[in-house]
């Protein structure tokens, strides 16, 4: 696959994936955390008001009109439903709550000391794990951040919620740009490097050395001698076949891995164990097809090693020393 293929891809995975985020899961943060905040900013009046208001849209009414307590900011209001059956609302406003079980055992209490089956619990503040726990015990319903936001959104004025809207859509919109750059960014770089990944074993091939020619062996002896047949060299299949035996041979011993032949001339492994040992070990095997001896050998540093990578060549295998005639 082409490396500007790959950078292209990784930069639209990584766009979308910010894209999603941002607007789908943070942008509604973003909202529900303006929303409660202007929830916050109302008097406790009319922030009561507006529970009531979209409480009734669930067919809750409320039963009880008594005179407001304006120094007490949390009352009670008491609620019926078409079934006859009672609700006890209690508004906490302000977004410095942090309701535990007991405020809610008190609630639970409240609203059967006042004859009601159930209890809701509206405030900008947060309700914690344990009067969670204990809200769904004591058949209170909980509503705070997200779930009261969109509870009386549609009852605020269109004006100020179109203002929170709009608010986080902007931040959601310059955060998606943002994203959108930094990932073409990293697309760019991922590219450069699958780019440069590519070109450097071709240099690497290019720039080694070419294999030593072979030495030519003394006369054997001073007396003339029948001269051997010359022997056919091996055609192209059975150098590929010599060379096969070498990798399998080489894949089950000891000191290295991967054995692999990159080139006619070139056989690449590499390094477990030192240089001396691996070279042994290849040297052996080649040695056992005299038309591979003089193999160009690329020696890979092992993993996690700061070392280059090395070129070696198996040395021919010496002549037989000339016997001499006594008389």
């Amino acid at each position: 696959m082409p490396s500007w293929l790959i950078g292209a891809l990784i930069a639209l995975a990584l766009g979308l994936s910010a894209t999603f985020y941002l607007w789908v899961l943070r942008r509604r943060v973003d909202e529900t955390s303006a929303g409660l905040l202007a929830l916050a900013a109302l008097r406790w009046r009319d922030f009561s008001r507006l529970v009531l208001s979209s409480l009734q849209l669930r067919g809750l009414d409320r039963l009880s009109f008594e005179p407001e307590d304006i120094r007490n900011q949390h009352p009670s209001f008491l609620l019926g439903d078409k079934e006859g059956k009672h609700w006890l609302l209690s508004c906490k406003h302000g977004t410095a709550y942090r309701i535990g079980s007991v405020a809610i055992d008190e609630l639970a209490s409240e609203a059967r000391l006042r004859g009601a089956q159930r209890a809701i619990l509206a405030t900008e503040g947060m309700v914690d794990a344990g009067g969670r726990e204990k809200a769904e015990r004591s058949s209170v319903e909980v509503l705070d951040g997200s779930k009261l936001w969109h509870e009386v959104k549609p009852m605020l004025d269109s004006a100020i919620v179109q203002r929170i809207v709009s608010h986080a859509n902007g931040r959601a919109r310059r955060h998606i740009g943002l994203s959108w750059i930094a990932a073409l960014l990293i697309g760019v770089l991922a590219a450069s490097f699958f780019s440069v990944e590519d070109i450097a074993p071709s240099t690497a091939a290019t720039d080694a050395p070419a294999p030593a020619a072979a030495p030519v062996a003394p006369p054997a002896s001073t007396a003339p001698a029948t001269p051997a047949a010359p022997t056919a060299p091996a055609t192209d299949q059975e150098l590929a076949q010599q060379r096969s035996a070498v990798t399998k041979a080489l894949a089950k011993a000891g000191g290295l891995r991967q054995p692999a032949w990159i080139s006619s001339s070139t056989l690449s492994v590499d390094m477990l164990a030192n240089e001396a040992m691996v070279m042994t070990t290849v040297c052996a095997e080649l040695a056992k097809h005299p038309e591979l001896t003089l193999s160009r050998i690329q020696l890979n540093p092992a993993p996690g090693s700061n070392e280059r990578v090395r070129w070696r060549q198996c040395e021919a295998a010496p002549a037989p020393a000339p016997v001499k005639k006594t008389h």
